[in-house]
């Protein structure tokens, strides 16, 4: 048996060493993609307390749950104390659309999550928001939220 010179021994120092990279690296990619999945899964959570948050508190409101079924069976003579409420209402969930299109944009959704989302979205909007709405509470978005409504015109006849 021969003695391991220097040189072999910097060789095979080098293998392990190389090997031991490229475990890490597969190691640092599996738990970036993990974390993904659960950044984005939170974020999906989050978007979901918000909406039932706010569709808890409409519906456990006697004077909010008049105002939205009073706009939504077409009534829509609303006092102005009543179309402010339902204007924040709107907003509100407006608002959380905007931040989906926001996360989903910055990569925080993946695309079969956001349709869903943005689908539940134009379908409320179809369901509680008119035009007229939107010309009075439009002006609190910018950027993709607007263009998004814009595009698909997602609105109640007036």
């Amino acid at each position: 048996m021969t003695k391991l010179k220097l040189r072999d021994a910097a060789a095979i120092a080098e293998i392990v060493a190389t090997f031991g990279v490229i475990v890490s690296l597969l190691f640092v990619a599996f738990t970036i993609n993990k974390n993904t999945h659960e950044v984005r899964a939170g974020h999906s959570n989050v978007l979901f307390e918000s909406t039932r948050q706010v569709e808890l508190a409409v519906g456990s409101d006697a004077e909010w749950s008049r105002i939205v079924h009073q706009v939504r069976s077409g009534n829509t003579a609303l006092s102005n104390e009543d179309q402010f409420r339902y204007d924040v209402y709107a907003a509100a969930m407006l608002d959380l659309w905007d931040q989906l299109i926001s996360r989903h944009d910055a990569g925080l959704f993946d695309e079969t999550t956001f349709a869903g989302w943005d689908d539940y979205f134009e379908s409320w909007c179809r369901r509680h928001l008119k035009k007229s709405d939107w010309e009075r509470i439009g002006w609190q978005f910018a950027g993709p939220m607007v263009d998004r409504i814009n595009e698909t015109a997602p609105f109640r006849p007036e």
